[in-house]
């Protein structure tokens, strides 16, 4: 057995449609290195699955009900310093988005 199968990449999908975290799943379900710890609808979920389970990814969606991808963002880099928020998204409301350091693992979608 290799390391990346005795050590896999955490991943927390985090999406407002379910049929889209269900895709995130099965893809990373077939990756040997990786595996899919948790996954919520909106950014409240999102930061209470992360604190339950501290993936070393999160895939975040940006525009969702209740607290939005950005905000999220916003919190994660205040109350996990060891990690940085990279959105993948080109959207207008990355323009205005400073990503707060240190560095560390990636929030994408």
């Amino acid at each position: 057995m290799n390391a990346a199968a005795k050590n896999p990449i955490t991943i927390l999908a985090v999406d407002d449609h379910p049929l889209i975290r269900s895709g995130i799943g099965a893809v990373i379900g077939e990756q040997s290195d990786m595996t899919m710890v948790a996954e919520a609808a909106n950014g409240e979920e999102a930061i209470e699955q992360y604190r339950q389970h501290k993936p070393d990814i999160v895939l975040m969606d940006l525009r969702m009900p209740v607290m939005n991808g950005l905000t999220a963002i916003t919190r994660f880099s205040a109350s996990f310093l060891k990690r940085k928020s990279l959105p993948s998204r080109h959207t207008r409301e990355m323009r205005a988005f400073t990503v707060p350091s240190p560095p560390a693992h990636a929030i994408i979608h």
